[in-house]
């Protein structure tokens, strides 16, 4: 059997909502698109909002070292700041994938559809 190329190997790949000829489980092209381009913007949003937080943190940095009177204050200084940091990166990645996980479980629920990657941690036996 010949591999398909070209024209032929894409003519069954599709992106974007489901599609039918019938108004049965399929939703309208255009309410697939405001969901996703909300989601999207939700997500933007969130992402800037933890950009704006940690730009304000790091500009607290200098004047907090600025005060310190011993090199185990700086050192302590540098630590806290550094523990925050991960702490607040931890815990973004953990908004940003429970939103992800919300957002996909949304769709499949529009769609019909049930996938079982998109359970969460807790939801494994």
């Amino acid at each position: 059997m010949k591999p398909k190329t070209g024209p032929e190997l894409h003519s069954k790949t599709r992106v974007g909502p489901p599609v039918s000829t019938s108004d049965e489980g399929s939703q309208p092209i255009g309410q697939f698109y405001e969901g996703c381009f909300k989601c999207a913007a939700e997500m933007n949003e969130e992402a800037a909002n933890f950009v704006r937080h940690r730009i304000e943190e790091d500009m607290k940095l200098p004047q907090k070292l600025a005060k310190c009177q011993s090199p185990i204050d700086i050192y302590n200084t540098q630590v806290g700041f550094y523990m925050q940091m991960v702490d607040d990166y931890f815990r973004e990645g953990q908004k940003v994938l429970e939103m992800a996980r919300t957002i996909t479980m949304n769709n499949e629920m529009a769609n019909g559809t049930s996938n079982s990657s998109s359970k969460s941690a807790n939801d494994i036996d």
